[in-house]
């Protein structure tokens, strides 16, 4: 998880430096695997809308891949991220949610 108000993680002290409370943005890195599987992990996304804003009330979730990462100089990632904001969702539905289409998309791909 790219998520720098979490202690340990990379630009922590950056972070703590500039903000008092994190925020609602977080990215996860995902391993690299066939476009399909990303495909199938946003089709199990049901309460995340897909896009690249903040999104406000609403969670929305967006996808960047490696090559688009690297060409920004973007932190070091290996693989894509998913770019997450969390809105005024029930955490706990939005966590299941991304956990089962993971899961699944693991699953469908071996992964």
């Amino acid at each position: 998880m790219l998520f720098p108000a979490l202690p340990g993680a990379p630009d922590h002290a950056l972070w703590g430096r500039d903000f008092a409370q994190p925020g609602c943005v977080m990215s996860l890195q995902l391993v690299d695997c066939p476009y399909d599987a990303y495909r199938a992990l946003f089709a199990g996304l049901k309460r995340f809308a897909i896009g690249a804003s903040w999104g406000g009330v609403r969670s929305i979730a967006a996808f960047y891949p490696a090559e688009e990462l690297a060409r920004r100089n973007f932190c070091d990632v290996e693989g894509p991220v998913i770019r997450l904001s969390i809105g005024l969702d029930d955490p706990q539905a939005l966590r299941d949610e991304l956990l089962g289409a993971l899961d699944a998309c693991a699953t469908r791909f071996d992964l």
